[in-house]
């Protein structure tokens, strides 16, 4: 007797192994096509989390390049010389050189200095954060590895040899406030004070 269920389904006929086949086929390639998709997204991953860690060190290694290229203003020196005044009377003047030692210009730079001669010793409301007289400053701008040399500041001569014989006490003090052209609007202050006595 013919069987009814020969005639349903697949693999049947004359070409029911050929399909079964090509269903094989296409469930293995469909299966490489998946592991190689996966593969493949794994490594993009990896490729993603490389490029990542390039990207932050390349953030790190440019904010290191920034801060050695920083404009830093140092005292270099305070140097004295004899001078006169407008009535003709002996001076001495204190000449402060402030120097960039770094590797790109200030964006600005204003700075005073003064001196002054105590009697006696120094009061306690000396405030060395303020100049000895008024003092007009504007900005300019240090070059890398130059200097801004400030105009003298007078000590009369009689002050200035009553300070060498040690009959009192000498103060030269100063201030400096700059910025570098990485941050043109953060101030940098810088002060310095010298006692001879």
């Amino acid at each position: 007797m013919p069987n009814p269920e020969k005639g349903k389904g697949r693999g049947n006929g004359q070409f029911g192994d050929a399909n079964s086949d090509l269903d094989r086929d296409m469930v293995r390639w469909t299966r490489a096509v998946a592991a190689f998709t996966f593969l493949l997204f794994v490594t993009s991953a990896v490729s993603d989390w490389f490029i990542y860690q390039e990207w932050e060190g390349a953030g790190i290694r440019e904010e290191r390049n920034v801060e050695q290229l920083r404009a830093v203003v140092v005292v270099e020196s305070t140097v004295l010389s004899p001078a006169h005044d407008l009535k003709g009377n002996k001076t001495v003047g204190f000449t402060t050189t402030f120097r960039n030692i770094g590797g790109t210009r200030t964006a600005r730079f204003r700075a005073w200095n003064s001196v002054q001669y105590f009697k006696d010793d120094i009061p306690n409301n000396f405030d060395p954060t303020q100049p000895n007289a008024k003092v007009d400053l504007s900005d300019t701008v240090t070059g890398a590895n130059l200097t801004n040399t400030l105009a003298p500041a007078g000590l009369s001569d009689t002050d200035f040899e009553q300070a060498l014989a040690q009959t009192g006490k000498l103060v030269i003090w100063g201030n400096a406030v700059y910025a570098d052209i990485f941050s043109p609007k953060v101030d940098i202050s810088l002060s310095f004070l010298e006692l001879i006595s």
